[in-house]
């Protein structure tokens, strides 16, 4: 009975571990400042709804297993505020994730066919299934296919200098901003302290739309 007691106590210390170190990108990087737009955002940032008041900007990273947690929140967000939160995801891929750039190449080069947001759905989704490959392009190629993209002009954007440098402008704007880890968000260039749940979202939410 005592080696089984044992047994689940380090089976429940293992679960623990395991949360922390899925968390703790998230925890450590809030500051609770304030960023201009013009630092948040660029030109060329992807942008859900630019007639929106109120704007969320994320810093993300494709290959972080934090972001993919908050991901559906933010999709859960636009679904119960529609037309009152423009959702702005700018792209700062860490250097310890080693297919984090390709997955924001892919994203990019998608939105040159009008499609971004379904292929940043698509990446986040599937994390687990590319993230470790040694070289997961023609996975994304095969998303694009499935997205209904033009498959030589993916693959063409997917290597060209323009994508490549949306995503060190967002890298850019990123270390001005302060960031070192993600997924960083700003509520109308308010960093949030960062929310353990999807109510805690929503909640700043409604209450900074009530300052509108």
């Amino acid at each position: 009975m005592l080696d089984l007691i044992n047994r689940n106590k380090t089976f429940i210390g293992i679960v623990v571990v395991t949360l922390i170190i899925l968390f703790a990108g998230v925890f450590l990087m809030s500051k609770g400042g304030t960023e201009s737009t013009s630092t948040l955002i660029s030109e060329d940032s992807q942008k859900s709804d630019s007639s929106a008041q109120l704007v969320l900007v994320e810093f993300g990273d494709y290959q972080c297993p934090a972001c993919a947690v908050y991901h559906p929140f933010v999709k859960q967000l636009l679904s119960d505020f529609p037309g009152k939160v423009n959702f702005v995801f700018r792209h700062f891929p860490l250097p310890q994730h080693k297919n984090a750039n390709i997955a924001s190449y892919a994203a990019e080069a998608a939105a040159l066919q009008g499609k971004f947001w379904e292929m940043h759905n698509k990446i986040y989704e599937t994390q687990a299934t590319w993230s470790n490959l040694d070289n997961p392009k023609d996975t994304f190629i095969a998303y694009a296919v499935e997205l209904g993209l033009n498959k030589d002009k993916f693959q063409s954007d997917l290597d060209s200098d323009f994508v490549k440098n949306i995503i060190k402008r967002g890298l850019s704007d990123g270390k001005v901003a302060g960031i070192s880890a993600t997924p960083t968000f700003f509520l109308n260039g308010e960093e949030l302290t960062l929310f353990a749940t999807y109510e805690d979202l929503k909640k700043s939410v409604e209450e900074k739309l009530k300052t509108l």
